[in-house]
């Protein structure tokens, strides 16, 4: 069982002490860290220089490595290539345009950048709170 504040292997950040050198058992099967704040700010960063700064940032989330790259990593991490950390990036452009991109983290540049057509993003809390009430 575990302790209050106790955090089981998974759950780890990728920027915490590690709990063990296999990374199986450090990220457990189907897991992979959460973006830290630093990676959010760097993937914003790389959007802003590519894009402009007239986004606002819907959502900045972890694009999960491809199963197969993370299973190669998995077996045999001492040879494997380790998965590339990869930022899923919604923005919203003037004229309440949609965008979808990815940025690679580990070589600090975008990979994609989508103007999606005929969607709204994602309405968070947030926004609705800060939303001027007429």
């Amino acid at each position: 069982m575990l302790s209050i504040g106790a955090m089981p292997a998974w759950g780890k950040r990728h920027d915490d002490t590690k709990l063990s050198s296999n990374p199986s058992l450090q990220y457990g099967w189907g897991s992979w860290p959460t973006l830290s704040v630093a990676e959010i700010e760097a993937a914003v960063a790389i959007v802003k220089k590519e894009k402009g700064d007239a986004l606002y940032y819907n959502t900045v989330t972890l694009w999960e490595p491809r199963k197969a790259e993370m299973m190669a990593w998995l077996e045999a991490p001492e040879t494997a290539p380790r998965p590339h950390r990869v930022a899923d990036v919604v923005a919203i452009g003037r004229g309440s345009k949609v965008f979808d991109g990815t940025v690679d983290l580990t070589e600090s540049k975008m990979m994609d950048w989508t103007q999606m057509e005929g969607v709204q993003p994602m309405v968070c809390m947030v926004a609705l709170l800060l939303e001027p009430r007429t």
